[in-house]
């Protein structure tokens, strides 16, 4: 989790500039989850925050990163939306249509 959009970039910067120097590969910013005392209620409880809260701040985050993941078209703070890399592998594999 992070504090907030700002810290999470700040974080994805620092481990993109590593990734480009030593395995010459960029890391696109998938997004941040933000401190939610749901979370710390969930450990709690020993459930999934997701399930504990469904409609809490992490969870929507957790949601538009997993809907990323997937390739559902959810902006990550650019103007065009990335394809996922889950679409991009099974296009690849070329099972996408038995997916979809």
């Amino acid at each position: 989790m992070a504090g907030g959009e700002q810290e999470a970039r700040s974080v994805h910067g620092r481990i993109d500039r590593v990734c480009r120097a030593f395995l010459h590969l960029s890391v696109a910013f998938g997004g941040a989850v933000p401190h939610d005392p749901a979370v710390a209620a969930a450990v709690r409880q020993r459930l999934p925050f997701v399930l504990h809260a469904p409609d809490s701040a992490a969870s929507a985050a957790m949601h538009q990163l997993a809907s990323r993941l997937l390739g559902a078209g959810v902006p990550c703070g650019e103007d065009e939306p990335r394809e996922g890399f889950f679409v991009r592998l099974l296009s690849w594999l070329g099972v996408l249509e038995t997916v979809q």
